[in-house]
């Protein structure tokens, strides 16, 4: 997008036409794809990413890290980010489309469990 914007900006043999035409594709293959998968769950379990459990009952799953091409120690960096210092106090955690990781804590923290802390 950035090249089709500034080209004709810096280039004078590049024509406008053909950086607006670039952008009204590129804007208009994404408000169609959202329509697309605003109305049809089947499109959207394909393009859009779901969460996905890696840890359940302070234990990591496996399965969960091997579908998402996931090292334990990848995971264990995120939940260290979240504050996460045992899998022990963790009921459930998701990797969330962002990238990001949702925690369900235990109702009380004890430090139980294995520790992820490095070292």
């Amino acid at each position: 997008m950035g090249s089709a914007v500034g080209d004709p900006m810096f280039y004078p043999e590049v024509p406008v036409l053909s950086g607006v035409l670039v952008i009204t594709a590129v804007v208009g293959l994404e408000r169609l794809l959202v329509l697309i998968t605003e109305r049809n769950q089947i499109v959207e379990k394909a393009i859009e990413s779901v969460p996905v459990c890696v840890v359940a009952d302070g234990k990591l799953v496996q399965e969960s890290l091997d579908k998402e091409d996931l090292s334990q120690y990848e995971v264990q960096m995120l939940l260290r980010l979240e504050g996460v210092e045992n899998l022990g106090d963790v009921r459930r955690a998701y990797l969330e489309p962002t990238g990001k990781v949702s925690v369900f804590w235990y109702p009380t923290k004890e430090g139980s469990g294995e520790s992820i802390l490095p070292g």
